[in-house]
């Protein structure tokens, strides 16, 4: 149903036009898919008719949010390695860790130039197979490993997710055939503010000060992620603060 309160200015309904001709053109056209996916979603360009993403989603498009995700996060991969070509090696390098990325490419090129072949999807996994590039990290000025974790889109996808169940339990605990629901609403909230709770104290939080945001190999803190959840730096820099509070208290019994 259309709400008028949040109807779409002139230039948005241009954007949506814009963006939803990327989108009808075809899906081969992976990348441009993904970026317009995003920029529908971020903008919340789908709200002059749908009540939100995952429905506009599936009404518009007959797509799942996994799918919208898979071609977002292709999009963003593919566009910060030029040389995919298709969501199926996206879709492998998707598997790789962040700060791996684009060594397993460059491992993955060298092995289709060797054998004299195409990119493919299977050459990208075997190139991941091989010994961790973790000891290739960006020279001095250039973004950390940290900076570079931080910007995934899946804890947001699963945020918007958790929000979106919430507002459709709620309708449905309104409904007449909810009102079995409507006893057990405060549970429902409850356990959903849970998954909140976990996602906000898993997902990076902060760089990692013993490697440096990832720049050193070997961190036993973080393994070599390059960043820390909330939880963990919490209890670190914890740690650190009674640490310097008992240096300071053992400087003061030396002096005295």
């Amino acid at each position: 149903m259309k709400q008028e309160s949040s109807a779409l200015t002139g230039t948005e309904q241009r954007e949506l036009r814009k963006y939803e001709d990327l989108i009808q053109e075809g899906l081969s056209r992976f990348v441009a898919v993904g970026t317009a996916l995003h920029e529908i979603r971020s903008k919340k360009l789908y709200r002059g008719h749908y009540e939100n993403f995952s429905e506009y989603l599936h009404s518009r498009w007959d797509m799942s949010m996994s799918n919208a995700s898979r071609l977002i996060k292709g999009s963003e991969v593919a566009s910060r390695i030029p040389e995919i070509k298709n969501e199926g090696q996206a879709r492998e390098i998707l598997r790789v860790p962040y700060t791996d990325q684009k060594s397993v490419f460059e491992r993955a090129q060298a092995i289709a130039i060797n054998r004299d072949s195409g990119m493919t999807a299977a050459i990208i996994n075997e190139a991941a197979s091989e010994p961790s590039s973790m000891t290739s990290r960006p020279e001095d000025g250039a973004e950390s490993p940290w900076d570079l974790e931080g910007r995934s889109e899946l804890w947001q996808l699963a945020e918007d997710t958790a929000t979106e169940l919430r507002s459709i339990t709620r309708k449905i605990a309104l409904h007449p055939q909810g009102c079995w629901l409507k006893g057990q609403i405060g549970t429902v909230e409850q356990k959903i503010r849970d998954i909140f709770t976990c996602l906000e104290f898993s997902k990076p939080f902060s760089p990692c000060p013993e490697c440096a945001g990832g720049l050193r190999r070997g961190c036993s803190v973080c393994r070599d992620r390059g960043w820390l959840p909330r939880t963990v730096s919490s209890a670190l820099k914890s740690k650190e603060t009674k640490k310097k509070n008992s240096d300071v208290l053992d400087m003061g019994d030396s002096i005295a």
